[in-house]
This record gives structure tokens, sequence and C-alpha cells, in this order.
């Protein structure tokens, strides 16, 4: 027995929720408008074949069948299909659909994986078609994207950050000699004890021959 499609769900086919259109060569004039392949952005150009919410989808090879979201003026590449949500559907909601469904498993082919739009348009799903719930579901989803991104930049900021202070700290002294706050030390200076005991300290007296190193000053 089959389980029960939850309510305000209905099983459709894509094709009965999307349009689906092809991608052209990308133009070798130079803009700000982003181009789309199978990958992602490939680069920018000055002109765009689709405008307004537009979901990409990888066409051909190893990224065939990915997915990703852009509601302004693009050019899809001939490596990738576009989809416009139809029927009052909401398109952030089918974007986030199709990712979950994980478009790559439809794909035909396996040396070299192929999704055409006749492919697309007979894949049948299970989907929300209540609009308000749709429109619900795509803010959270949406908002948590939006701070996963958020933490991702932050991340970066923080990496590039640590960098600059590694550098600052350790490499450019050494190129540049000592500054201000900084001495010259040995390691033995700082080695009270090992871990094997007394007899470690002992052999480090007697055997280690000292390499001096600049330090930074105390950073409470």
């Amino acid at each position: 027995m089959s389980e029960k499609i939850p309510e305000g769900w209905k099983k459709v086919k894509l094709g009965e929720v999307l349009n689906f259109g092809n991608g052209k060569v990308r133009p070798k004039t130079m803009g700000n408008i982003p181009i789309y392949g199978g990958n992602g952005i490939l680069g920018y150009c000055d002109k765009y074949n689709y405008e307004g919410e537009t979901i990409i989808i990888g066409r051909v090879g190893a990224y065939c069948g990915s997915v990703y979201f852009e509601d302004r003026p693009i050019w899809i590449s001939d490596n990738a299909l576009a989809a416009k949500s139809k029927a009052g559907n909401n398109a952030k909601f089918i974007y986030y659909f199709l990712k979950n469904l994980d478009l790559n498993q439809f794909a035909l082919g396996s040396s070299h994986p192929l999704i055409t739009q006749t492919l697309l348009n007979s894949i049948e799903v299970e989907i929300c078609m209540d609009i308000k719930e749709q429109k619900a579901i795509a803010g959270v989803l949406s908002s948590l994207d939006n701070k996963i991104d958020l933490l991702h930049r932050q991340n970066k900021t923080l990496e590039q950050m640590a960098e600059i202070l590694f550098r600052q700290w350790f490499i450019e002294p050494c190129k540049n000699g000592l500054p201000e706050g900084w001495k010259e030390k040995t390691f033995i200076d700082f080695i009270e004890k090992t871990l094997g005991g007394d007899w470690g300290k002992e052999k480090i007296e007697n055997d280690y021959t000292p390499h001096s190193a600049p330090l930074p000053p105390f950073i409470p």
C-alpha cells in the first residue's frame, strides 16, 4: 500500500510547475552580468538571456543536474538549462525542492551524463501545491541560507585577519629585524621540565645546542 500524500501536496510532472528553456553560447563581450554554466558562474558579460526569478540547471557532464537560483538578469550558457515557475508556484520553493530531488539521478548516459528538457518535463514528483505553504517553506530555507552565507563570510574575514597577524608577528620581524617589544631568546630559556621528568631537563642541558629566535611581546 502506497503512503498517503500529505494534504496540499500532489503528484505531478515537473512540466506542470515549470517551463524549461535552453541556454546559449556565452557572449565574448565583457560586462557585469553573470554567465551561468553547469557549475555556477563562469564569468561576466554585457548581455542577458533570462531575467527575474530563474532556476539554473546543469545540463551536461560532471555537474549535470546541479541547481542554482538567481533573481536578476543573467546569461545561461549552453551547458545549462533555465527553469521558470508557472501557475503561480513559488520559484524559490521549487529551487529548494529540485536541490533536494537530486536531478543527477535522472541523467541519461553514464560516461557523459545529460539532462534534457524532455526528460525534465516527464519527471513525476510529489510536491506541495499550496502556494502559501510553498512561500512559508521557502522563507525558512532562505533565512537559513542567508545565515550560512554570513557565517562563511565571517570565517573568511577571520582567516584573513589571522593571516595578517601571523605575518606581522612571525614573518615580517624576521625580515626587518626585531620590532619594539620583541626580544631574542633561545627555546631552552622557556623549558623547566619535560614530560619525562628531571632527567629530560638534564638531557636537554647536555645535548641541546641553543638556537635563538625572535619572540613577540606578551599579549594579555
